[in-house]
């Protein structure tokens, strides 16, 4: 079986992200978030564009396992920061290993913030696609 390279993008509103958080909080972000993953962005300067880009991260991913009819739960998957910023995609032992690697892409500007995840699928694997 030939291996597949699958795509999830997420874009969203900053303001829409930052209105969550202060409607809901401590709520919202432990429903979402991960501390490691917060912890990233406590600094004032990181933190209004930071979790917007961090929901955007997660929401991509989800979208790759979509694509593998898997509704993968917010908090099993985590986005970490390399030493260099680099974000990198790290899954809970629980979920199902349908992708040999995944890479993430994340970006903001002022007003938006966007993501992109892409999933080298397990070679020969049928997982869950029809």
């Amino acid at each position: 079986m030939k291996q597949g390279i699958l795509v999830g993008v997420d874009i969203v509103e900053i303001e829409r992200v930052e209105k969550a958080v202060e409607r809901f909080g401590d709520r919202f972000l432990n429903r979402l978030f991960l501390e490691e993953e917060l912890s990233f962005y406590r600094s004032p300067g990181r933190r209004r564009e930071g979790i917007a880009a961090l929901f955007c991260g997660k929401e991509a991913v989800k979208k790759l396992f979509l694509s593998k009819n898997f509704l993968l739960p917010w908090r099993q998957v985590k986005i970490e920061h390399t030493s260099g910023g680099k974000p990198e995609v790290k899954l809970s032992p629980l979920v199902p290993a349908f992708f040999e690697e995944i890479d993430i892409s994340i970006s903001h500007s002022h007003q938006f913030a966007i993501a992109v995840a892409i999933g080298v699928e397990k070679e020969g694997v049928n997982n869950g696609t029809g």
